[in-house]
């Protein structure tokens, strides 16, 4: 019996071929990864204008809640400072 051994050539078009495609499936999914991206953030970008709006304070969807508990608290300022701080930037018109 004799073996069957296929034309080089058409080893090379298979082989090329299927990297074409595994490459396209490639290119396809990464496409994909950065439209959803893009998804993510315009939504979290009018999820954040809504809140303003609200005049409420949200950590921003995951990455704000991770840096939440790495930052120190901030002391906020006493009525005082902020009064003294809009006097001394203030112009009078006089």
């Amino acid at each position: 019996m004799t073996e069957f051994h296929p034309p080089e050539e058409l080893v090379v078009l298979v082989v090329g071929c299927v990297l074409v495609l595994l490459a396209m499936l490639v290119a396809v999914a990464l496409f994909a990864l950065v439209i959803a991206t893009y998804v993510g953030i315009v939504i979290s970008w009018i999820a954040g204008m809504i809140y303003c709006l609200k005049g409420q304070v949200r950590p921003m969807p995951l990455f704000g809640i991770r840096l939440a508990r790495q930052r120190t608290p901030q002391t906020t300022p006493t009525p005082e400072t902020t009064a003294e701080l809009i006097e001394r930037t203030s112009t009078s018109d006089a």
